[in-house]
């Protein structure tokens, strides 16, 4: 039952369409920053490599040359300049992302709207709880739309990332970082130094699921309560505000950015050298946690009017 349905949600042709903008959206990322990133890495190796010819081969650049090949502890480190991480990273500091941070939450609603709200308002939840129960109804449908929601968002980061390491070298520079392009934010880029970025990649992933599921909570509430599609929508928008100054009071990221790890940490007002990048991740599955206990109460209560 659950396969089939998360099959149908996913082979849905307007969200193939969702999932295919939004894989474009994140290859558009990387061509609005690709002329001054590249600009910025190739000067920034240009003047590296004038200050370690000056400073420890006495000005003579012949010598960065060894047996034919160039200097091995100079190509191998700062080559990682182009690494595809680093790439990856700033991406989500581009200004098409900031946009697309905002978007994001609106397809998820149209998304869950487009079928929950007959279910609910025209009463077509009925057949599937007298088909499979009111229990099992309840978990099918957070489980689906938990799980597709951080598809469309999860799948593209991937297959943008994978397409990232077919045309550039994975690989992390211990000494050498561009800190002047225009879309680049230092404190959350400096974080590709402070951690293994495999585990940046993976907490980001997982970060995407809580938002994910987030969002999806707030949605089934906010149809669960009102009929009207324009007052829902409001409210939504209304609720993903109240959450993001809930966030903000304590002192951390509105959730909205929650959409990307690095997002999280750019806005985050702790953010230091010494950084807590699980801090994002707790809060969220924290909010999660609450938000599921909640939804399950409204669905309950839906589900009464219903029988």
């Amino acid at each position: 039952m659950k396969k089939r349905e998360l099959k149908n949600l996913i082979f849905n042709k307007s969200n193939l369409i969702i999932l295919i903008l939004i894989l474009v959206i994140f290859i558009s990322m990387f061509i609005s920053i690709k002329n001054e990133f590249f600009y910025n890495a190739i000067n920034y190796i240009h003047n590296y490599l004038e200050y370690y010819v000056l400073k420890y081969l006495d000005g003579d650049a012949s010598k960065l040359i060894v047996s034919g090949s160039p200097l091995l502890y100079i190509e191998g480190d700062y080559v990682n300049i182009f690494s595809s991480i680093y790439l990856y990273v700033v991406s989500f500091g581009t200004l098409i992302f900031k946009i697309f941070t905002y978007i994001f939450p609106i397809l998820v609603f149209y998304i869950i709207n487009r079928t929950l709200h007959d279910e609910f308002h025209n009463n077509f939840a009925i057949s599937k709880i007298v088909r499979i129960g009111q229990k099992k109804y309840k978990n099918n449908m957070l489980f689906i739309y938990c799980i597709y929601t951080s598809l469309i968002l999860i799948i593209p980061k991937i297959l943008y990332f994978i397409g990232l390491n077919i045309f550039f070298p994975f690989g992390v520079s211990s000494l050498h970082y561009i800190n002047e392009a225009s879309f680049i934010a230092q404190p959350y880029l400096y974080a590709e130094y402070i951690y293994n970025p495999i585990v940046m990649l993976i907490l980001d992933l997982i970060l995407s699921i809580a938002y994910c599921s987030i969002l999806t909570f707030i949605s089934v509430n906010v149809i669960a309560f009102f009929k009207n599609k324009a007052i829902s929508n409001l409210m939504f928008v209304f609720g993903l505000c109240l959450f993001s100054v809930l966030a903000i009071f304590i002192g951390q990221a509105p959730i909205v950015s929650y959409i990307s790890l690095w997002s999280a940490l750019e806005l985050s007002n702790n953010f230091s050298f010494e950084m807590n990048i699980f801090i994002p991740i707790i809060i969220a599955y924290l909010i999660c946690g609450v938000l599921f206990v909640i939804t399950k109460i409204v669905l309950n209560r839906k589900i009464k009017d219903f029988v």
